[in-house]
């Protein structure tokens, strides 16, 4: 993570120096990313929040959605998912209703992973559906795996609800204690 550090500092400065503030909206977004993984949320989210600041100087909101994505995702890892939640809504509004369909995609993604954290599956659900649906027709292997396997999930846990009052009352606390941790 060092290197990729350096080599997304050197391309902000580049940018900098030659004036290119979409490229330096990126640039930002990117350090943000590799300081998320480093776990530095603080100067992640810094990084992020004045990436937002130039992607909205110069009206760009298809490089809006994917930053207050990678926002989002930030404020996921910080454990702030109601903060995320937000950030998600707001990519989604900047992709517009024939916009960047994976940056949509990748908001509904991360609103139904705020949604679950914030202990809403329920909500999570069409969400993760509506995800996994634009990432198929995109063609985004990775995405549509993630989201198909946290929708199916979301309906493993509903069947489990259910199930659980259920159980004759002899089934021993040791099974019952196992259906409820998969769920």
């Amino acid at each position: 993570l060092a290197e990729a550090l350096d080599y997304h500092q050197q391309a902000l400065d580049m940018t900098r120096r030659i004036g290119d503030r979409t490229t330096e909206g990126y640039s930002l977004g990117h350090l943000g990313t590799v300081h998320e993984r480093r776990g530095q949320y603080r100067t992640a989210l810094a990084q992020h929040r004045q990436a937002l600041r130039i992607a909205g100087e110069i009206g760009d909101n298809h490089v809006a959605a994917e930053l207050l994505n990678r926002l989002g995702d930030t404020l996921l890892a910080a454990a702030k998912p109601a903060q995320a939640l937000r950030a998600y809504r707001r990519a989604l509004g900047k992709t517009g209703e024939h916009g960047n369909r994976y940056q949509q995609a990748r908001a509904h993604h991360g609103l139904a992973r705020s949604l679950r954290r914030l202990g809403k599956p329920e909500a999570a659900g069409p969400h993760w559906a509506r995800a996994a649906r634009q990432y198929a027709e995109l063609g985004v292997p990775e995405g549509t795996v993630r989201s198909r396997l946290y929708y199916a999930l979301r309906a493993l846990r509903s069947v489990l609800a259910e199930l659980l009052p259920a159980l004759p009352a002899g089934l021993g606390e040791e099974v019952r204690s196992s259906i409820r941790s998969a769920g």
